[in-house]
């Protein structure tokens, strides 16, 4: 049985299909059947309206052709009571499921919001506006600027920390190098953090799914990319003399102290040559060298460890606009023939950072365990990406470069004449007859 109560606050506009103005709910008691209508939305202002659903109540069959574009809510009547939120944005299903620890008494909404987050403001309070995808907490690289799910709990007034969140995704295929990097991000109200620990997707493509825990102050949700920030612990075992060997941190300058007493100083050159990195963190990268210097007498001290650690940091995902004109294969593969040959690409780079790669057709796959390409200055880049093609008669060949966008190219054409053939789209220099 359907039971609806509609509240109703303001002054109706018109619109059609199901709707709920500013101001007002159409609270569920049952079962609504989303699959009955293709036209589910709410008012997406300041003050929204809403579907909400008491305690048990659902939404079933919701779909890309039928979702609520707009704002749901959730009235939690019994302790742990999760719920599914069929938001979207009407031809476009972004669901989020809560579960897990949840108080009784309080009430959890939510909508999908498309675009980015640093342009398209979040409507309601208490963080209302814009929320910059560059202001990142600990472990986070970037944050997708494909859209949030604005949060609200008790209408913008309280918190649901512990609370387990799962949403589905769109599809992050050129935001991210695999799945395992992604995290479920949280808006503070100063910076994205990690609602999601070390823990990825379970893919890449649309409507794969996505978890974190929520914690206090989280007025809006996103996507974001995993980083190492932790530094490793080390442990000198290469030092063989009777001074004190210890697992010390990288990220702080140690001092030993018994039986003898040996500082410990972090420089970037093997030969300790050069200004030393008083104290290296993941923020500053790179490889670090250990230099002892002995204060006592009778304790011998190595002139140096070996190399103690790679610190990496946190990589951006790069963002510009590809040129499939400028597209080459040097050298022209030869159909039928497997060899190993190169994709050059022209990317204008607006964002420096990581683009990952993804190639299909023609018998194309990524060669030398290489998945990305990075660039740390803007501006006009060249990629030179190896490929190994395996004899395939050859065809279309798709690629992607992260954010920068997607070629597509027909192999069959044939290749231009140059001092070795290359397959391209742009003018070259060819080779001319010769003179006598």
């Amino acid at each position: 049985m359907l039971w609806l109560l509609w509240v109703w606050c303001g002054v109706a506009r018109a619109q059609t299909g199901n709707y709920v103005p500013s101001g007002a709910e159409a609270t569920n008691f049952g079962t609504i059947n989303l699959s009955t209508s293709t036209n589910w939305a709410t008012d997406r202002s300041a003050s929204p309206g809403f579907f909400a659903a008491n305690g048990t109540a659902t939404y079933i069959n919701a779909s890309d052709a039928s979702n609520i574009n707009g704002y749901v809510k959730h009235y939690v009547q019994a302790a742990n009571q999760g719920f599914t939120f069929p938001v979207g944005t009407g031809t476009d299903l972004r669901l989020l499921t809560t579960g897990g620890t949840i108080p009784s008494g309080i009430n959890m909404a939510t909508a999908w919001i498309v675009g980015n987050p640093s342009s398209v403001n979040d409507p309601t309070a208490p963080s209302s506006g814009a929320h910059s995808v560059t202001m990142v907490g600990t472990g986070i690289g970037a944050v997708s600027t494909a859209g949030q799910w604005d949060w609200l709990v008790n209408n913008g007034a309280g918190s649901a920390a512990g609370v387990t969140v799962t949403v589905s995704i769109p599809d992050m295929s050129s935001f991210a190098a695999s799945a395992a990097d992604l995290r479920l991000v949280g808006w503070n109200g100063t910076q994205w953090v990690n609602l999601s620990g070390s823990t990825g997707a379970s893919g890449l493509t649309q409507d794969n799914t996505l978890s974190g825990t929520m914690q206090a102050g989280i007025t809006a949700i996103g996507i974001g990319l995993g980083c190492t920030t932790t530094v490793p612990t080390l442990s000198y075992g290469n030092i063989t003399n009777s001074c004190p060997v210890t697992t010390v941190n990288l990220n702080t300058l140690v001092t030993n102290t018994a039986p003898g007493s040996y500082s410990l100083t972090w420089y970037t050159s093997a030969s300790g040559v050069g200004t030393p990195v008083s104290s290296p963190t993941a923020a500053s990268g790179g490889v670090y060298y250990a230099f002892y210097q002995n204060a006592v007498s009778g304790c011998s001290s190595p002139a140096s460890a070996s190399v103690l650690a790679t610190v990496t940091s946190c990589v951006p995902v790069g963002a510009g606009t590809i040129n499939c004109s400028k597209t080459q294969l040097t050298p022209s593969p030869v159909a039928g023939t497997p060899s190993q040959v190169g994709l050059v690409v022209t990317v204008n780079v607006t964002t420096a950072g990581t683009f990952p790669l993804t190639v299909s057709g023609s018998g194309m796959t990524l060669a030398n365990s290489i998945t990305t390409v990075s660039t740390t200055t803007t501006g006009l880049q060249q990629f030179f990406i190896p490929l190994r093609y395996d004899g395939t008669a050859l065809g279309i060949l798709n690629f992607t470069v992260g954010a920068a966008g997607s070629c597509s190219a027909d192999l069959t054409t044939p290749p231009k004449k140059g001092v070795i053939d290359v397959w391209t789209l742009d003018c070259i220099a060819t080779v001319g007859p010769a003179l006598r």
